[in-house]
Parts: structure tokens; C-alpha cells; sequence
């Protein structure tokens, strides 16, 4: 509002409103247009001049870090406004220390008078029930604070979602915002990398291989999905290694709700505290899930780098990490990079005590890897019933049909959402020929849609070269193939070391002794 020479300095009001859902106070008579009304009508019986109006809707009142309380205090310094009015305390704030400090030190040191309309709170007069009304708000947000943690705690032990925003590769069901639901845009996401963990790739090879498809992480999908979400931090624009291990490390994807984990110091405080594992609230089977539970479990002992040889011992993800040991000592066998790249593990016994210990049982890594190749190529070729197998087989590669599926609705959402941003960008250029945007508002939404266009341009192009390779061969030749690949495997990965054995023993004199999962093999291979 424009500044007006009838007006003194100490005739010029700020009014000042609040309105926070958290804290209950969603009612008719504390909306904010109820709030402007009261406060408006008062300054005019008072032949106060409104400078400005300064609301913060959807914040709470034991936090003074809102936009519009800041933007009143920084015209209060640079001497724009005199007094400072709001419906009642409880709208200026409801920490009671935090209150005092701005009624009786801020507001009087700035040459500031506060009213608070509905309580007959006025600087200029005597206010000895002041300190207690602060008090009595500070009271009843803490109360109010208590009963909406009771109520969430008892949605988490009901096993519904609480949670802002849901896990990425789901979605809220729209029919009931407590129960999670599978989101086909996202979920072959997780799927992904649970595989390529599974298949024994490092963490920063997954997030180069999300990077380097332009896969969207879980913050973009958000801010394009959700209006009330906005990335905040550039990092969020990239997969990093903490994004990927959170998706691997997260049980909702067994189709169990493990909520509780953290929690904040006081209803005042921001911080919020980790709590450990067996204070969580854990609800199984509420929604269904994208992983099984045994690759979960698989993926946390490959993550924690243990089993019940290698408690403590961390380890890398290297082809035999966690699983080959000393067959002497029963040390873990820790791996050594030689100047060519080549990989020996040695006997960490060895490596750290030296021959009063344990000698150094050096085994170079691509041989111990063609042994237990070979010896997996027998126990298939012994054990496996060829046709049990083809039958195995022909349902793996159903599955893959099923993915083709999922591939095509994918690119039907695709071509709808580039058609809807050809209409949304159309209209924004309206607007901005109207006048009704500037041309940098213009010129950032459509840089930020057009990044989308490049994502969904690549995403097509990605998943009509998976369609192609679904269909590259018969039903009956893709059954050959991938059974012929089996009998005939060229190469291990982290999937089969981890699935099939307990433990590798290898001793100074070159022996290896392999531990399978399954004592009896014939049990395990014979499909």
C-alpha cells in the first residue's frame, strides 16, 4: 500500500494474521479472512493508517521462523510501521518464552505498540494478565500437540500411512490417503535397483546408470506431481548414494508399514531424533508390495556386508565379499589390488598380524571364480530336471510379458502428459501475451518444461527398445535360449554367489572348499 503525508509514523498498523491446521485452530471464526475483517474494522474505529497486511497460513505458533512474521519484523526495522496488531496472542505466537520476548522486550525497544484485539492486550496500557495468557497458550499447544500424537500413534499401530508424501513406487490410494498403493510410473524404479544391487553392483554404479538415464529421483517425481511440494537443494535434481541406499534400505517395499522412526525433542523444537529399530511401529501385510521379502532380507545382509561368518566385519562389493574365509584361521579373506588391476584375496589374519598368526593364503580372484563356476556347472548338470526347469523358465518369461504390458500403459501415459504440457505451455504463452505473467515466469516454466519433455522423449525411446527386445524372439526360442545360457553359464554374478552359497574355505596349500546354501543339492536343484 502506498504511503499517505495525512498519516504520522505512529499511526501506522501492521496487521498481522495466522492460521495453523497442526495446531487445531481450523475453525470459521480463525480463518484468515475472519482475522482481516476484525483487525481491519478495529484500525478504522481507531484512525489507524493499515500499511500492510502480513499473513502466515499453515504455520504453527511454537515457531517463529514463518515468512510473514519475518517480512513485519524487517519493515518494523526499517521503521515503516508503528503498531502491530493481531486478533488475539495466540495468533502471534504460542511459545510463551518466546512470546515475552517480543511483547516485552522487541516491540517496546523498537518504539512498537502490540494489541491483541479479542484479549484487550495494549502495550500503552497496563497488562499484568499478559504473561498469563502467554503461559495458557503455551499450555494448550502443548496439549494439542500431545492429542495429535496420540492420534498418529494410533493410525501407525492401525497400520495406515501417515506419512506427508508416499514411499516412492507408490502412491496414496485417492480412495482412502492412509493405505498405500503400487505406482506403475515409479515402481519399476525400485524393482531396478533392487536387481543391480542383487546382481552385485556397487551403489555408486546405480546411481551413475539413474543419472545417466535420466531417471527422475524421488524428489523431482514429487515437485511434478504434488503443487505443494518444492525441491529446495540443487542435489535433489541428482541420484546420489544416500537416495539409493534409503530405497534399499526401506521395508515398506515388502508390503509392511514400519513407521515411527524418528521423533521430534519437544513440541517446540524442530530437531528430530532417530530412534532405534525396536521402537519402530511395524505393521505387516498393509498394501502390496514391489519386493519380496527374501531379496530384502538378501539386500540388508549384502548392505550390512554380513552372515553369520562375517558379524562386525565390514565389506565391500566385491564378486566373494562376506562369503570366502581362511580356511586355517577361519578369517575373513579381504581382497588386494595389484598394480596391473588384477584382485588376490589374502587372509586379513595375515594382512593384519602378520606369519606369527597365520600365513597369507593368496588366491587370485578370477580363478577361484572358474572353480566355483565349474562346480556350479556340475551340481546343474547332475541335479537339474531339464524339463521341471523348462517349466520354471517358460514362467520367467511369461513375466516378461507382463513387463511388456506394463511398458505400453507406461508409453500411453507418456503420450497423454506430452499432449497436456502442448496445451499447458500454449496457454502460459496466452497469458504472458496478455500480460499476465512476466516473461521470466514465462521463460522458467517452460525451461522446466521442457526438461520434463527431454526425460519422457528418453524415457519412450528407453522403453520401446525394451518392448523390441521382449519381442525379438518366439516364445518357445526365448525358452531354449535362456535355458541354454544356464547350463552353459560363462560368468558368475553377486545374484548367484548370494542365492546359492554359505561360505568359500580356502586353504594355504590351494584347496577350495565350498558351503551351498542347501545341504543336499539334488534337494535344491531339482526343480
Amino acid at each position: 500500500m502506498n504511503q499517505s503525508g495525512h498519516y504520522q509514523r505512529e499511526n501506522k498498523v501492521g496487521i498481522y494474521c495466522r492460521l495453523s491446521n497442526d495446531d487445531g485452530e481450523s475453525t470459521l471464526s480463525n480463518s484468515i479472512e475472519n482475522q482481516k475483517e476484525l483487525l481491519t474494522k478495529c484500525a478504522i474505529e481507531n484512525n489507524f493508517y493499515i500499511y500492510d497486511c502480513y499473513i502466515d497460513d499453515g504455520y504453527t505458533g511454537t515457531n517463529f521462523d514463518r515468512p510473514g512474521f519475518k517480512r513485519l519484523l524487517k519493515d518494523i526495522e526499517k521503521g515503516y510501521i508503528s503498531i502491530v496488531m493481531t486478533k488475539d496472542m495466540s495468533r502471534l505466537g504460542r511459545d510463551y518464552i518466546q512470546v515475552g520476548f517480543y511483547i516485552e522486550k522487541y516491540f517496546p525497544e523498537a518504539g512498537v505498540r502490540y494489541m491483541a484485539v479479542n484479549d484487550g492486550v495494549d502495550t500503552q496500557k497496563e497488562n499484568d494478565i499478559t504473561p498469563f495468557k502467554a503461559i495458557i497458550n503455551d499450555m494448550y499447544s502443548k496439549d494439542i500437540s500431545k492429542k495429535i500424537r496420540s492420534v498418529f500413534d494410533l493410525k501407525r499401530k492401525m497400520g495406515k500411512f501417515i506419512g506427508a508424501f508416499a514411499p516412492f513406487g507408490y502412491k496414496k490410494d485417492p480412495k482412502d490417503k492412509n493405505k498405500l498403493m503400487i505406482d506403475k510410473e515409479t515402481s519399476w524404479i525400485v524393482k531396478k535397483i533392487f536387481h543391480m544391487y542383487l546382481s552385485g553392483n556397487s551403489l555408486k554404479k546405480i546411481t551413475n546408470y539413474l543419472n545417466e538415464e535420466n531417471i527422475p529421483t524421488p524428489a523431482i517425481y514429487k515437485a511434478r506431481n504434488i503443487k505443494t511440494y518444492h525441491i529446495d537443494h540443487m542435489k535433489n535434481f541428482r541420484w546420489c548414494h544416500s537416495s539409493v541406499k534409503n530405497i534399499l534400505s526401506n521395508r515398506t517395499y515388502t508390503g509392511d508399514l514400519a513407521q515411527g522412526k524418528t521423533k521430534k525433542i519437544n513440541y517446540k523444537s524442530k530437531k528430530i531424533k532417530r530412534l532405534k529399530q525396536g521402537k519402530w511401529v511395524i505393521v505387516e501385510n498393509t498394501h502390496e508390495p514391489i519386493i519380496s521379502r527374501e531379496n530384502f532380507r538378501l539386500v540388508q545382509d549384502l548392505i550390512n556386508g554380513k552372515n553369520k561368518y562375517t558379524k562386525g566385519i565390514k565389506k565391500g562389493v566385491r564378486l566373494f565379499s562376506s562369503f570366502a574365509f581362511c580356511g586355517d584361521c577361519g578369517g575373513c579373506m579381504t581382497y588386494h589390488k595389484m598394480p596391473k588391476g588384477y584382485y588376490f584375496l589374502i587372509c586379513s589374519t595375515y594382512k593384519k598380524y602378520g606369519k606369527k598368526e597365520c600365513t597369507r593364503h593368496a588366491f587370485l580372484e578370477k580363478r577361484l571364480e572358474e572353480i566355483v563356476l565349474d562346480d556350479f556347472k556340475g551340481i546343474t548338470r547332475k541335479f537339474i530336471n531339464k524339463e521341471m526347469l523348462k517349466k520354471e523358465v517358460k514362467g520367467i518369461v511369461n513375466q516378461g510379458k507382463e513387463k511388456e504390458q506394463e511398458y505400453k500403459e507406461e508409453l500411453n501415459r507418456i503420450d497423454k502428459r506430452l499432449e497436456e504440457m502442448k496445451g499447458v505451455v500454449k496457454v502460459l504463452y496466452e497469458d504472458k501475451v496478455k500480460g499476465l505473467i512476466d516473461e521470466k515466469q514465462f521463460i522458467d516454466v517452460y525451461h522446466e518444461f521442457n526438461d520434463e519433455k527431454k526425460y519422457l522423449l528418453n524415457r519412450s525411446v528407453l522403453l520401446l527398445k525394451k518392448i523390441e527386445r521382449e519381442n525379438e524372439y518366439e516364445e518357445d526360442k526365448q525358452i531354449q535360449k535362456l535355458i541354454h545360457e544356464f547350463f552353459c553359464l560363462k560368468d558368475l554374478n553377486r545374484l548367484i554367489v548370494t542365492q546359492l552359497i554359505d561360505k568359500i574355505e580356502i586353504f594355504e596349500d590351494g584347496n577350495i572348499k565350498i558351503y551351498y546354501k542347501v545341504k543336499n543339492p539334488s534337494e535344491k536343484c531339482s526343480l
